[in-house]
């Protein structure tokens, strides 16, 4: 809470002052809600292949952007992370140019807002796309070399 005073004093050194009121400050503790994370990868073919990768999310306030992933679907450490966006706001865009065509990633995205409170999803999955294969050939070969049952179809 703060005070607010109004003073003033002329030449001969009177002074007058006046209370005006109180302000009533709130500090913010709630850390930013994180809804419709979603994401979508492209194949750019040539002489080395690479995907490109976009992950998409909102917040209910304005806060940063980053995205934390591993390789595959165990647990663990997500140790590798998206360049810190430091531009708060309510709708992100995190693009990752350096996962491997085929291959299955496990992310969470991040924001924090002004006043340092941070917020972290749960996980998310994503098969990145292979040369000549469709969504559904990517899903039965990663079904494939993740439990094995599906090689004798």
């Amino acid at each position: 809470n703060f005070l607010i005073e109004i003073a003033s004093a002329d030449v001969t050194g009177a002074s007058a002052s006046k209370v005006i009121g109180t302000i009533h400050t709130t500090i913010d503790e709630e850390a930013p809600t994180i809804s419709k994370v979603r994401s979508e990868a492209t194949l750019f073919p040539g002489k080395t292949e690479r995907t490109q990768t976009i992950i998409y999310w909102e917040t209910d306030e304005p806060s940063t952007s980053q995205v934390f992933w591993k390789e595959g679907v165990g647990t663990g450490e997500l140790a590798q992370s998206s360049r810190l966006d430091k531009e708060y706001t309510t709708s992100h865009v995190a693009v990752i140019t350096s996962f491997t065509p085929g291959a299955v990633y496990r992310f969470q995205v991040e924001s924090v807002d002004p006043s340092g409170n941070a917020s972290r999803s749960t996980d998310y999955t994503i098969l990145t796309p292979k040369k000549g294969e469709t969504v559904i050939d990517l899903i039965i070969t990663n079904f494939q070399d993740i439990f094995g049952f599906l090689r004798k179809l």
